[in-house]
């Protein structure tokens, strides 16, 4: 009996070495090995960003069967929007959410999406990045920071919110002190006749209550996320752009995964995650908007057919022109065809 015994365990652990479980099922040693990534990012949890960012984490998990595990730090608990893009591109981190215009410094191309009253949607937008000149300048970006564009997150259709005044033209715009977020906006309100402070989200808050700024841009989701909608009274439409954001892995992490495992986040969990944010976005921009009005007493108002004309020629004629003079100009040829700005 102890010889039978002894004979059990020597087969048992031959079977193991050689990839067999103890029931005689195949298990690679691949399929055992567990990869690990922190993610972070700057935007609150109730802010639509930050509940795609937990699905995304948790879809690598479920889909990869536990293979891939992403922690979260969100709230810019590690990394603020600005630091985050250097943080992954150093490898502090494996992933960071990003705003596209942090990625500017590396492809200018990518403030395109911050260009105001040049797309309609989001289909538009993305359009420009299949176009072969899009193609090379992620490439471009992700070859001078060491990083891949793994999926993109929208942030939502971004309007105007204000203060002290409610903007019902485009004489309106005349002495607003504005967030800046990026020099990118500068000509943009320059034209417009305001003036600029620049600043990070996490300061936007205070500076709106104390009046060192009454007017900001950004998405409707914002405003409820950060609480700005405590201090902001007025809202302006059109939507003037359709910004994204994106999540970015260290491109030396992603060389270290499997191809499974990367075939598995690029074709189960990413698509999933960019039609999904995707169709919520829009729908829910309008449900902020409408939360804005009847919950916190705000007032929504849209700019007249005339003014929203007269806008987006301002916008070819003095906004764009010193904004997409670093651009690839097959990019922006192929830009301004696909949206009508010259035949």
């Amino acid at each position: 009996m102890k010889s039978y015994k002894i004979a059990l365990i020597i087969l048992s652990t031959l079977m193991m070495s050689l990839g067999f479980g103890t029931d005689g099922s195949f298990v690679s040693a691949q399929t055992a090995e567990i990869n690990k990534a922190r993610y972070s990012y700057h935007w609150f949890p109730t802010h639509n960003l930050a509940v795609y960012s937990e699905k995304f984490s948790q879809l690598c998990k479920e889909e990869t069967k536990g293979r891939l595990e992403v922690t979260t730090y969100p709230s810019g608990q590690l990394y603020s929007a600005r630091d985050a893009i250097a943080a992954v591109s150093q490898g502090s981190v494996e992933m960071a959410g990003v705003i596209a215009l942090t990625l500017a410094s590396a492809a200018p191309e990518f403030g395109v999406d911050t260009l105001m009253m040049l797309f309609d949607n989001y289909e538009q937008q993305r359009k420009a990045w299949e176009t072969e000149p899009g193609k090379a300048a992620i490439t471009k970006m992700e070859q001078r920071l060491g990083v891949k564009l793994l999926c993109r997150l929208p942030n939502g259709p971004a309007c105007l919110f204000t203060t002290v005044k409610k903007v019902q033209d485009l004489d309106g715009f005349r002495g607003l002190k504005a967030r800046l977020l990026s020099a990118s906006e500068k000509p943009y309100w320059e034209a417009l006749g305001a003036s600029t402070v620049s600043m990070g989200t996490e300061q936007v808050y205070t500076a709106l209550q104390q009046g060192m700024i009454n007017a900001v841009w950004t998405v409707p989701s914002a405003i409820k996320a950060y609480s700005w909608w405590d201090i902001v009274k007025f809202g302006t439409l059109p939507y003037t752009a359709y910004p994204d954001s994106f999540l970015v892995v260290s491109a030396k992490w992603w060389a270290s995964l499997s191809q499974e495992i990367k075939d598995i986040v690029l074709k189960k969990v990413v698509p999933r995650i960019e039609k999904d944010s995707t169709d919520f976005v829009v729908d829910d921009a309008k449900a902020n908007l409408d939360e804005f009005v009847k919950q916190k007493g705000g007032a929504v108002v849209t700019l007249s057919p005339q003014d929203i004309k007269t806008l987006k020629a301002i916008c070819i004629e003095k906004v764009y022109p010193p904004l997409i003079t670093k651009y690839d100009p097959a990019f922006w040829s192929e830009v301004a065809k696909q949206q009508g700005l010259k035949k």
